[in-house]
């Protein structure tokens, strides 16, 4: 039950006896390898700690985030879900643009309207519609519940003229032979634009 003191290392060396009757902590009878090799370990573990740290508090912004994008894309989408809002009167040229994000939502469009047999459509344009330029319009489709009317067609008292269209959009429906860009359906008003307005 000897203690050697190593003058060189300064280090206490006992035996286990030793060191549980007089409670000496083990770093007292490490040599200099293994206390580099724990200040190593202690320095590494120190490091992994920091970067698990990092990564979990970027893991959680990331989350935030993430969840700030969903929540303004939800917003954004009942917006445009309500009626009217800020969407509701389109262009038609927003409408030829953004044909999906306009599908199956109420609309309010202002255009040069044809009542005709195989082409009762709006268009962007007088010429567009004296040319049949379907690419640049939009076939439309009245119900008489709505917008009362004689014949089979529509009203004819629009033909010809620049309007305005409330309705509900339908990009997958492309009319007569399925030349235009969509169909305006459930058309619920009809008002003649006059010069000036």
């Amino acid at each position: 039950m000897a203690i050697r003191l190593n003058l060189t290392g300064i280090h206490i060396r006992a035996n286990e006896e030793v060191r549980s009757r007089y409670f000496m902590p083990d770093s007292l009878f490490t040599t200099g390898k293994e206390q580099m090799w724990k200040m190593n370990l202690r320095r590494g573990v120190r490091s992994w700690l920091h970067v698990f740290v990092t990564m979990a508090a970027v893991g959680t912004w990331l989350a935030f985030t993430a969840s700030d994008i969903s929540r303004n894309a939800a917003h954004a989408q009942e917006k445009l879900q309500a009626y009217p809002n800020e969407d509701f009167q389109a262009s038609i040229v927003q409408l030829l643009a953004h044909r999906d994000r306009y599908h199956g939502k109420k609309i309010q469009i202002k255009g040069f309207l044809h009542v005709r047999f195989e082409d009762s459509a709006i268009y962007l344009s007088k010429d567009d519609g004296e040319h049949g330029i379907t690419t640049n319009g939009f076939w439309v489709s009245f119900e008489k519940a709505n917008v009362p009317f004689e014949g089979a067609v529509g009203p004819g008292e629009f033909d010809r003229k620049y309007v305005v269209i409330e309705g509900t959009f339908n990009a997958r429906s492309r009319g007569h032979h399925s030349a235009w860009q969509g169909s305006i359906e459930k058309i619920s008003r009809v008002v003649e634009l006059k010069k000036g307005r």
